[in-house]
């Protein structure tokens, strides 16, 4: 084994790849899509949702396939979410938890940095703070915005409308009158990693 690479490295390795090729293969050849992002050390992942969108499981498969991709391209996630209490955000906030977006010290660059932009309720914009916090999330910048629509919930709707007009990758999951419209299947190739 070269480069000291233990037997589970390469094991790890290989399903990484193995994730990466299933989600992230498209039109584009992998090394024309990586010849445009060299240089980058982290890929900037917004999610926004229905507080009360009833497939978490949906959240965790697509950051668990965005996370792989990134350790196969050695880019740090960051992982920016809106702070609610319920729903996709809080999803993605335990999930980034889980793959150390709180550790401050010893970082290893396969963990994530979790970025909490929580709206302000309590100042003067009253209801209007989860709209200007949406476009505060998306004024700093994102790679991509995975949106988690139930019922065409006016505030996840407006992040990621507001997310596509400032020319972000945007791919949806939705969910009406309990039916769910899936992303195309090979979604990832839609990502600039």
């Amino acid at each position: 084994m070269s480069g000291g690479m233990t037997e589970q490295h390469m094991t790890e390795h290989g399903e990484l790849l193995a994730v990466y090729e299933e989600h992230f293969t498209g039109d584009q050849s992998i090394e024309s899509r990586m010849k445009s992002f060299r240089g980058r050390t982290t890929f900037r992942t917004l999610v926004t949702g229905s507080r009360v969108f009833s497939r978490p499981d949906l959240v965790v498969d697509s950051l668990d396939i965005l996370h792989a991709a990134c350790r196969v391209k050695r880019r740090r996630m960051v992982l920016r979410e809106g702070g609610c209490r319920r729903g996709p955000d809080k999803t993605a906030h335990d999930w980034g938890v889980e793959h150390g977006g709180l550790v401050t010290e010893n970082r290893t660059p396969d963990m994530v940095i979790l970025d909490t932009l929580r709206a302000p309720w309590e100042g003067s914009l009253g209801l209007g703070a989860g709209m200007a916090r949406n476009t505060d999330m998306v004024d700093l910048g994102a790679d991509v915005c995975l949106a988690f629509i139930e019922d065409e919930s006016s505030g996840a709707s407006d992040c990621a409308e507001k997310a596509e007009k400032a020319g972000i990758v945007t791919i949806f999951w939705r969910i009406d009158s309990g039916v769910l419209t899936m992303p195309p299947a090979g979604w990832g190739h839609l990502v600039p990693l």
